[in-house]
């Protein structure tokens, strides 16, 4: 498998640049450095550290690069391409198809090494981003890339042929293995203290990791059904149903009908359990499954923020707010420029997004309209790393730039004319932040200043 088959890092068009390409500033990177990929793992971003490959002399490097200074800490080489990538305090976990080992963050020195044959085969692997849109705040902290393995506080947790293997950390050793159905309809997770398997067409099973037993498990799960751990209850859709499960038992605790469209995203707020689908929005009551309101939606115009859902009902402009405890409107906002495709919700502001490559920011006490921005957005790829804020600044990113945009000034701040991943980095560095421009294979650099 290639790695970069599975990344939706680009979308595929932009509409015109218009007035917004006109008086930039110029945009000169602190420093610039080759590579091929990155691997932003949230622990190691803290620490102002980040996995990239580069090409040296033909061969394939894994380097770690200290983003204050663009300079690698270590550099080792690749005999295969990396499937998963993940970090655990001073241990960097790597895996493919055939192999699987610990570096240490600190030297780069292999800690161990083990042939894993099967690992990370057929429906195993999970994108870096979630391709679905992410309409809630709560979205976990990312320290694997790659999908194929579980992280643990001490072990982490794999398929690996036709087992579930518990393996510790530190030393490579395996604690416990479990039989497994192949073909893993999704990636490993938690549901509480319990790892969940989602087999396709074929089972959902429960694991106890401190046991190193299986708890329970259903067979003849429906073959496109996902699976929904949210705190600490556990939920699976297919065929536009919604079924709650007990994760102690596995038995079915409710079911509801919801939506027309496997597509479906759920969370817990207000103390419902809201379920948003593209062109609609539903909540549920946590202990039966009834729907206690409904709402058609223009696209993906849905976020949550809070207790609160934001929407914009269907072929409407006018934003909306339902406070979730009471199920009553908190507010019904100002107009927007147009229907909005996307609302996305970051930073304590709601942002709309327009297909007609425009934004606008939401306060979302008030409706009020905070700012607007004209621009060549690609509105459709509604992940947060789209659009979002540091301090006064908008930052957002399409098909062939990046940019940030100063709401009060009313101007462009920053112009980056490149194939980028923007990704939400600022944070690493108080003066700084990163673009990835994939098509040329380098990592630019640049001074966060504003006017």
């Amino acid at each position: 498998m290639r790695w970069f088959a599975i990344l939706p890092w680009l979308v595929l068009s932009a509409p015109g640049w218009g007035q917004f390409a006109q008086n930039l500033p110029d945009a000169r990177p602190v420093y610039s450095v080759a590579a091929e990929m990155v691997y932003p793992l949230d622990d190691l971003l803290d620490r102002g550290l980040l996995p990239i490959t580069v090409l040296l002399e033909g061969k394939q490097q894994l380097a770690m690069l200290d983003l204050a200074t663009g300079q690698h800490k270590w550099r080792i080489p690749l005999d295969k391409g990396i499937e998963t990538l993940a970090v655990s305090g001073e241990h960097l976990l790597l895996f493919n198809g055939e192999a699987g080992g610990v570096l240490s963050v600190t030297e780069g020195k292999p800690v161990w090494y083990q042939r894993a044959e099967g690992l990370d085969r057929g429906h195993d692997s999970a994108p870096i981003f979630p391709r679905r849109p992410w309409h809630g705040t709560r979205r976990p902290r990312q320290n694997v890339i790659g999908g194929a393995v579980l992280l643990g506080q001490e072990q982490f947790y794999a398929r690996i042929g036709r087992n579930i293997y518990g393996i510790t950390t530190a030393d490579g050793q395996v604690a416990w293995s479990v039989p497994m159905e192949p073909w893993l309809n999704v990636p490993l997770q938690f549901c509480g203290d319990k790892i969940i398997a989602s087999t396709w067409g074929t089972g959902l099973w429960c694991i106890d990791p401190a046991a190193g037993k299986l708890v329970w498990g259903l067979r003849d799960f429906p073959p496109a059904a996902r699976v929904h751990s949210v705190d600490d209850s556990l939920y699976h859709n297919a065929m536009g149903g919604l079924q709650k499960v007990d994760p102690a038992t596995g038995r079915a605790l409710w079911n509801a009908k919801v939506g027309t469209n496997n597509d479906q995203f759920v969370l817990h707020a207000g103390g419902k359990v809201v379920v948003i689908t593209p062109g609609l929005a539903e909540v549920l009551d946590p202990a039966t499954g009834n729907t206690v309101w409904k709402q058609e939606v223009a696209g993906d115009a849905t976020a949550v923020l809070s207790d609160k859902l934001y929407f914009v009902p269907k072929e409407k402009r006018v934003p909306q707010c339902l406070d979730l405890a009471s199920l009553q409107l908190a507010w019904t906002g100002q107009a927007l420029k147009d229907t909005p495709i996307a609302l996305v919700p970051a930073d304590g502001m709601i942002t709309a997004l327009g297909g007609g490559g425009w934004a606008t920011g939401i306060a979302p006490l008030s409706g009020a309209l905070a700012w607007h921005w004209d621009g060549p957005f690609m509105g459709g790829f509604t992940d947060p790393n789209t659009i979002f804020t540091v301090g006064p600044i908008v930052w957002a990113r399409a098909f062939k730039w990046a940019a940030g945009w100063h709401p009060s000034l009313g101007k462009t701040v920053a112009y980056l004319p490149y194939d980028v991943f923007f990704g939400r980095w600022l944070g690493v560095a108080a003066d700084r932040f990163f673009a990835h421009d994939g098509h040329r294979k380098i990592l630019h650099s640049f001074a966060l200043t504003t006017p």
